[in-house]
């Protein structure tokens, strides 16, 4: 991350514009700094009904500012958490673009 920065500084701005490169390490940093979901039960309201049920939450998490290897990585632990005989995976996500 550091490299990037450095170069995106030495280089001519109209070669390589410097604010993207600023916003994407800004971005970078935060993922790095923000603490990591942890798998653990549901104790949410909206999850209660589902374990009344026949079925029960094994395993959640939460991740965002995610790119690269980091993607890679949290379907590995998707899929690792979904094997199993009876298991099923619910997935909401959004795709975000950095503003011109």
């Amino acid at each position: 991350m550091l490299g990037t920065l450095k170069d995106a500084l030495v280089r001519d701005e109209l070669a390589l514009p410097l604010a993207p490169v600023l916003s994407a390490s800004e971005r970078k940093a935060v993922s790095l700094l923000a603490p990591k979901a942890t798998e653990r039960p549901s104790a949410s309201p909206a999850k209660a009904a589902t374990q009344g049920s026949r079925s029960k939450v094994v395993a959640e998490g939460s991740r965002s500012g995610l790119s690269g290897e980091a993607i890679g990585a949290v379907l590995q632990e998707i899929a690792k958490a979904s094997q199993g005989k009876g298991r099923r995976l619910s997935v909401s996500w959004s795709v975000e673009e950095d503003k011109e």
